[in-house]
Parts: structure tokens; sequence; C-alpha cells
């Protein structure tokens, strides 16, 4: 029978950069990069914007606030269809789109009519 592994857990560094990152976006966790990088400064600690940024996605990972697009590669399932612009679409607006497509005719004759339609709008 396997045993489990347990995880090890490491006390956060107070004196390390990493350490004083965390401590920093534990006050202030609205505090962007820069303002981070430059704040440690004033206390002598010299750090870039570019290593803040990377404590703070470490942080997101542990806490599992990911964005959702960690670990995903493209067409697997659960990311929702991009459309050119770059807006996110819903299963539920394909499945409306398809409907009203078939109802005037095909894709060809929606399009044309969205066409027209936004033509009439502009």
């Amino acid at each position: 029978m396997a045993t489990a592994i347990k995880k090890k857990t490491r006390k956060p560094r107070a004196n390390s950069k990493s350490g004083a990152v965390r401590a920093y976006f534990q006050r202030y966790p609205q505090a962007g990069p820069t303002e981070v990088a430059n704040a440690l400064k004033k206390e002598g600690i010299e750090i870039s914007p570019a290593h803040v940024s990377n404590v703070k996605a470490a942080m997101k990972r542990r806490n599992g606030l990911s964005n959702g697009h960690a670990g995903r590669r493209r067409g697997r399932p659960g990311r929702p269809a991009r459309m050119a612009g770059g807006d996110a679409v819903s299963i539920s607006s394909l499945l409306e789109a398809r409907s009203f497509a078939e109802r005037v005719g095909g894709v060809e004759k929606a399009s044309a009519l969205i066409s027209a339609l936004s033509k009439l709008q502009g």
C-alpha cells in the first residue's frame, strides 16, 4: 500500500525580497508591481517590477486565484469560444445564433441580415 506524501510547507522568510513583496500585498492588495517596487526601494530593498509580478502570480497560484487559463491548452473543453474581436461567446449564444440562421435560411443569409442591420444602426 502506498503512503501519502506529505507536502512540505515553508515558513515565509520575512527578510527576503519575495517576503517583503508578500507583506506589502497583504497591506495593499490592489497595488501594482511598479508601485510595490518603488515603495520597497524607499525601504532599501532593490527589486524590479518584473520580480514583483512573478511573486504576485505565485501568490495567486498558491491561493487558487488563477485567472482560469493556467494549465489549459487551446481547444480543451471548458474554454469559451472567442470571436474575432476577442470577446467570449457562450454556448447558449451560439445555439441561439444557429436557431436564427436556420429560421432565415442559412448562415450566409443571417450574416447578410446582420450586416444590413449594423448599417441601419450606424
